[in-house]
């Protein structure tokens, strides 16, 4: 009778010791679970404002249809722009951005940030247009001159995935004083990109389960990011000078897809404790996505952009009594009365002592009569406006330079 209930306790004691080691492993497994994690994120660059579908560009339209049908499949997929997409096109110049907002308002973007481009429209415009979209633009180190220290545009946003906090930084890149002529941002400045970065990232980590870093960097400050904080989960390279592609770097994954809307980077991470363990880049150019019909809304948006910036257009600004010589074969080899208005204008607006201008800043005659908007903009090329300092010597160099290859 004795042996018949140690029996029994041993097969009691067997079963619970199986029961718990079913229990463990369980538990294991989904805490294994939940520490691995995947997740899906696309991002336009370099748009420079033209967001219509051409030959070489997708189109925010066919983007809303490629992207509805992303997020169907993988759930909530944020969107994100590395900036440079405000300035560049005729609906961005005219409009000054804001047909710009109006349309990526349309699509369903996430998350966006500016580049250098982009403050060619001033910070004040760059300001406002933030305030009209009904998306984050953020810029982390941007801040207001004065005694008072004032962020200009947030650092950073947060964005939820199935229950996991995913931390987005924005970074501008950090040639932007090389870029943009100085008054177009003179009540703003910036910090430091690397010590930004490593300061948002610290705010960011106790509230996050991973931080993205996106923008226009350029290669070399992606991978010193990269390098100096090893904590960075995902880095999405905006700069038009970087190669369209993906790399590893420091064990951080680096992305970057083509400019000028030619293609949608798509970039799908698998990761545990902030760390990426795989990940998967691709490009969705125009014959990739040829089967999408544009997004309707989208597109009703962008033709009623481009009808009113085709009346805008064709509206008559002034009425000139001479004929402004701007073909190369005049400001190619001689003065030209259309030069001399056009450095005249910079003068006026840049207040500097002298102006020059390349040849290649002018295409084309502006003509007797009525003058509309189409008229400017096919006269000139679309070119920067820089004021720099320089001494005697080093204009005289410069002067010599440009008239090294005239005829004697």
């Amino acid at each position: 009778m004795e042996l018949v209930k140690e029996r029994k306790k041993a097969i009691i004691a067997t079963a619970a010791v199986a029961a718990l080691a079913v229990l463990v492993i369980a538990i294991v497994g989904y805490c294994g679970h939940i520490r691995e994690r995947r997740f899906t994120i696309a991002f336009t660059s370099n748009s420079g404002g033209y967001v219509t579908q051409s030959e070489n560009a997708v189109g925010l339209a066919k983007v809303a249809s490629f992207i509805r049908d992303l997020r169907s499949m993988r759930g909530q997929v944020p969107l994100l722009d590395t900036g440079n997409s405000l300035y560049g096109s005729m609906l961005a110049r005219t409009t000054k951005g804001r047909g710009i907002i109006e349309a990526m308002n349309e699509v369903g973007y996430s998350a966006a940030t500016v580049g250098p481009t982009d403050f060619l429209l001033g910070s004040g415009v760059v300001k406002d247009l933030s305030s009209q979209a009904n998306f984050r633009i953020l810029c982390a180190g941007s801040y207001y001159e004065g005694e008072q220290k004032r962020e200009f545009l947030s650092p950073y946003t947060t964005i939820t995935i199935d229950g996991s906090r995913i931390g987005f930084l924005a970074l501008t890149n950090p040639d932007l004083y090389s870029e943009v002529a100085s008054g177009n941002f003179a009540d703003v400045y910036f910090e430091d990109i690397l010590q930004t970065a490593r300061q948002k990232v610290d705010e960011l980590l106790p509230k996050v389960e991973m931080v993205v870093v996106y923008g226009n960097l350029g290669q070399d400050m992606a991978k010193r990011l990269a390098e100096e904080i090893p904590e960075l989960s995902l880095i999405i390279d905006g700069a038009p000078t970087s190669v369209a592609g993906s790399y590893m770097h420091n064990g951080i994954p680096v992305v970057t897809t083509r400019n000028g809307l030619a293609a949608v980077g798509v970039v799908e991470v698998t990761v545990s404790h902030g760390k990426v363990q795989s990940y998967h880049f691709e490009m969705y150019d125009s014959q990739r996505l040829e089967s999408y019909a544009p997004d309707e809304k989208v597109q009703a948006k962008l033709d009623a952009l481009g009808a009113q910036l085709e009346t805008d257009n064709q509206s008559v600004l002034l009425n000139n009594n001479y004929l402004l010589e701007g073909s190369l074969e005049v400001v190619g080899t001689r003065a030209s009365n259309l030069g001399n208005v056009a450095c005249d204008a910079v003068l006026w607006k840049t207040q500097a002592d002298f102006a020059m201008l390349s040849a290649n800043a002018f295409l084309q005659d502006i003509p007797l009569g009525d003058v509309s908007r189409q008229n400017l903009y096919a006269a000139f090329a679309q070119t920067r406006i820089c004021t720099v300092r320089l001494t005697g010597a080093q204009i005289k160099t410069m002067l010599e330079y440009a008239l090294y290859d005239l005829p004697s």
